[in-house]
C-alpha cells in the first residue's frame, strides 16, 4: 500500500487523537516529523507515537522534501500564516478548524493552493464520520421526503472545567461560534444545501470566567467574543435553519449538541456533527413511534486524521479530495457572517457556493477510504 509521508506542526492537545490515528489506523499515512513552538511537547510526541524527526522550526519541517502533506494543528490564529507558509512552500495542506479568522484571509489561502496546483483540506472531518454520512444517506434516499426546516443546538457550559489551557477559546478566533460551529456550520450546509441568507444575535453572558481545571486552576479569563448566538439561515435548497450556539448553559435537558431535520415525509434527529457517531432517531409521517436507525458507516471512534487519510487517497488515486478548499471557504464566510449579522443587526447575504462531494461507500472498512 502507497504511503503518504505526513509532518504534523503544533502538538498541543488535539495532536494525540491525529498521531494515533495517522501512525496506526489509517494505511495510507506514514507520519515522518513533527514541530511545535514547545519544543519539549514534539519531542514527547515523536517518542509515544515512533515518529523519527522532530523539527527545530516551521521553517525546517517544511523544507524537508520528503513530506507530502503538512497537518497543522495550531491554534487558531497561526492558521492563516503556518497554512501560507507550507502552500509558499509547495506543500499540500490539511488543517484544523477554521481556515482563517478573516474571510479575505481565508480566500487568499484558497485561491494560492489553487494557482500553485496544490490540495488544501479543512477540518472538521466529522463529516466523513458515520453520523454524517448515515444522515446524509438517509436524505439523499428520501427519507423525510424534501427537508424544509432544521434546528440546531450546543447547550454546553463551556471549557475552562477541563481543559488545560482554555484561555485562547474566549479570545478572539474562537468562542462557540469559531470553536464549535464550524462543525455545525459545514454539516448544514454539506447536508442541507449552501447558506445563502443569515441573521444573529449575540451576547458575552460573562465578562469573566474561572479556570477550573488544571494546571491553571483559579485563573480569570477576560472574554472577548460572544459565548451565546442565536442564529437563523437559509440554505440554496430553501431550508430555514434554526441555530443556537452557547458556552453559558449550566445544564440541559435537550442533550448538549442535536440536530433535527424536518422533512415533508418525516424527521431525522441526531447527535450533532462534533462527533464522529451517536444516536440517531428517525420518525415517518404517520408513524406511531420514533425508531433508532444504525449507522451505516465505519468511522465511528474518534476518527480525526480520517480527511487526512482522504487527502493522501485522492493523491495516490488521482481524485478530488473530499473535504474541499471551497467548502471550507463557504463555512468560513457562514461563521464571518454570524458576526457581521450579529453586530450590525442586519441580514447577510452569502456568496460563495461548493460543489458537494461523493459520499463515502457503505462497504469500507475502518482504514479504508476507497
Amino acid at each position: 500500500m502507497e504511503k503518504k509521508k505526513i509532518g504534523v506542526i503544533g502538538c498541543g492537545n488535539i495532536s494525540g487523537i491525529y498521531l494515533k490515528n495517522l501512525t496506526t489506523v489509517f494505511d495510507n499515512t506514514e507520519v515522518v516529523a513533527v514541530t511545535d513552538i514547545v519544543r519539549e511537547r514534539a519531542k514527547e510526541q515523536a517518542e509515544k507515537f515512533n515518529i523519527p524527526r522532530v523539527a527545530g522550526s516551521n521553517e525546517e519541517l517544511l523544507a524537508m522534501d520528503d513530506i507530502d502533506i503538512i497537518v497543522i494543528l495550531t491554534i487558531p490564529s497561526q492558521h492563516y500564516p503556518v497554512c501560507k507558509a507550507a502552500l509558499m512552500a509547495g506543500k499540500n495542506v490539511y488543517m484544523e478548524k477554521p481556515l482563517a479568522l478573516e474571510l479575505e484571509d481565508g480566500k487568499e489561502l484558497v485561491e494560492l493552493a489553487k494557482a500553485k496546483g496544490l490540495r488544501l483540506c479543512v477540518a472538521p472531518d466529522t463529516m466523513l464520520g458515520a453520523n454524517v454520512q448515515t444522515v446524509r444517506k438517509m436524505i439523499d434516499d428520501g427519507w423525510i421526503g424534501k427537508p424544509v426546516a432544521c434546528h440546531a443546538h450546543l447547550l454546553h457550559p463551556g471549557s475552562e472545567s477541563w481543559h488545560p489551557d482554555p484561555e485562547f477559546l474566549y479570545k478572539y478566533g474562537a468562542g462557540p461560534l469559531f470553536d464549535i460551529g464550524p462543525y455545525y456550520c459545514a454539516g448544514i450546509a454539506y447536508l442541507l444545501g449552501c447558506v445563502e441568507e443569515i441573521s444573529a444575535m449575540g451576547a458575552i453572558t460573562f465578562k469573566q470566567r474561572k479556570i477550573t481545571s488544571q494546571p491553571l486552576y483559579g485563573k480569570m479569563i477576560d472574554v472577548e467574543v460572544p459565548t451565546f448566538l442565536t442564529i437563523g439561515m437559509k440554505t440554496e435548497k430553501d431550508v430555514m435553519v434554526n441555530m443556537v450556539l452557547t458556552n453559558d448553559a449550566l445544564d440541559t435537558n435537550f442533550g448538549v449538541c442535536k440536530i433535527e431535520i424536518y422533512g415533508d415525509e418525516g424527521t431525522i434527529t441526531m447527535e450533532a456533527p462534533p462527533y464522529f457517531d451517536g444516536e440517531i432517531m428517525y420518525k415517518k409521517k404517520g408513524a406511531e413511534h420514533w425508531e433508532a436507525v444504525p449507522s451505516m458507516f465505519c468511522y465511528k471512534e474518534n476518527s480525526r486524521g480520517v480527511g487526512v487519510a482522504d487527502m493522501a487517497a485522492a493523491m495516490i488515486h488521482n481524485r478530488e479530495h473530499r473535504l474541499s478548499a471551497d467548502m471550507a471557504y463557504h463555512t468560513l464566510e457562514i461563521l464571518c457572517s454570524v458576526l457581521k449579522a450579529q453586530e450590525s443587526g442586519q441580514t447577510v447575504h452569502l456568496k460563495s457556493r461548493y460543489e458537494r462531494s461523493q459520499g463515502l461507500s457503505v462497504g469500507l472498512k475502518v482504514g479504508e477510504m476507497d
